[in-house]
């Protein structure tokens, strides 16, 4: 089984921002300087699911849409930023982020400590897929985090690492 060790729970934004807890950027995100606190986009092409990571992943299975800045670190408080869905990213994958939708930041441990960490970022729509029949249908109605939590983990085929 897959120890999920990240699971986080946000609502899209006006304008495609989306807010990333300080829990999250922990796992990914770097400073540059000048430029400051940055995240990478990635999107796996089979699926589309965006990844997010330190640096670009390498594999032949994911596309990099863009590096891209956190947002608003210090205006908004308790560590808490926000990242804003870029337009370079495929218009299908992008149209699950809009303005009120749910999303969740995923990730199991092995990729909290690869070398380049990366973090899911899934819609609850693809959420949806990857769930066991009980919970899917109740996920757009915004189901307990714990209760997905321990969902995911007991998945014998849980997403693999990028």
């Amino acid at each position: 089984m897959t120890e999920v060790v990240l699971f986080v729970q946000e609502k899209v934004q006006q304008d495609r921002y989306i807010p990333m807890p300080e829990e999250v950027q922990s796992v990914v995100g770097r400073t540059r300087e000048v430029y400051g606190p940055v995240v990478h986009w990635n999107y796996e092409t089979n699926a589309q699911y965006i990844i997010l990571s330190d640096y670009p992943l390498k594999d032949s299975s994911y596309s990099e849409v863009t590096e891209a800045k956190i947002y608003d670190i210090d205006k908004i408080g308790d560590g808490r930023g926000r990242i804003r869905v870029p337009k370079r990213l495929n218009d299908v994958v992008r149209s699950y982020y809009f303005e009120g939708a749910r999303v969740n930041y995923l990730a199991h441990q092995e990729m909290t400590q690869a070398n380049n960490r990366s973090v899911f970022l899934l819609p609850n729509q693809q959420l949806q897929q990857i769930l066991p029949p009980t919970l899917a249908n109740d996920v757009m109605d915004g189901p307990d985090a714990n209760e997905i939590q321990e969902s995911l983990t007991e998945l014998p085929a849980f997403i693999s690492s990028p």
